[in-house]
Order: structure tokens, then C-alpha cells, then sequence
């Protein structure tokens, strides 16, 4: 992981600008910055997931929603791939690892548009 300062600066001047009431509420639940939840590949401005294929990584609890399953490999080429419990040669994800206390695994090639 790569930490992105002027990433971290902007979700600290949206919230400094936002205006009380409900541009404060948006700014405050802004997935991108500290918000819960996030759609599509929006993860944490302040962060940069950086592992590529066959490299250790870790889950990230704190991530939104597609932190959960890349963990700290690079969204556009791995997901982390994390062991099942008592079935080492299948993972799951970083998110499902919550359940195993597992949170290391290895980055696995991520299927191009169209493939299984």
C-alpha cells in the first residue's frame, strides 16, 4: 500500500468546506474518504493498493466494499485471495476472513471482462 497525502488532504478540505447540515453529512459519508460505504472501484483517496500477482497481501477491514475483496492487491490486475479454513488450495475473500481471523493471502489474478 502507497499512502496518497494530497488524497488524505482533500477528504480533510471537503470536510473543513462543507456547510453544516447536509453538505456536511455528504461530505462526512463520502466512501472515497471516510464514509461506510463506497459503489463500484471508488476506494480511499489517501491509500493506493499496490501488490500485483503472487504478492503477499493483507485484508483491509476498513476499506469499502471493494476493499473487501482486493485487500491490498492492485484492483485492476488481483483480488486477495485468503485461505478457507481447512481447505488451503481455496480462498476467500479478505471480507469473508472476518469469520476465520485470517488476513493474509496472496494476490490471484483478477478475470478480464467476458472470462469465468
Amino acid at each position: 500500500m502507497r499512502y496518497d497525502p494530497e488524497g488524505s488532504a482533500a477528504c480533510r478540505r471537503a470536510i473543513v468546506a462543507a456547510a453544516c447540515g447536509e453538505p456536511m453529512r455528504l461530505a462526512l459519508g463520502d466512501g472515497a474518504c471516510y464514509g461506510p460505504f463506497a459503489t463500484g472501484w471508488v476506494s480511499r483517496r489517501m491509500f493506493t493498493r499496490t501488490a500485483g500477482v503472487g504478492s503477499a497481501c493483507r485484508a483491509i477491514r476498513d476499506e469499502p466494499v471493494i476493499g473487501a475483496y482486493h485487500g491490498t492487491c492492485d484492483p485492476a490486475v488481483a483480488f486477495c485471495c485468503v485461505p478457507a479454513s481447512g481447505a488451503p488450495d481455496a480462498c476467500v475473500s479478505p471480507y469473508e476472513s472476518v469469520r476465520t481471523g485470517a488476513v493474509e493471502g496472496r494476490c490471484q489474478a483478477a478475470a478480464r471482462l467476458g472470462e469465468a
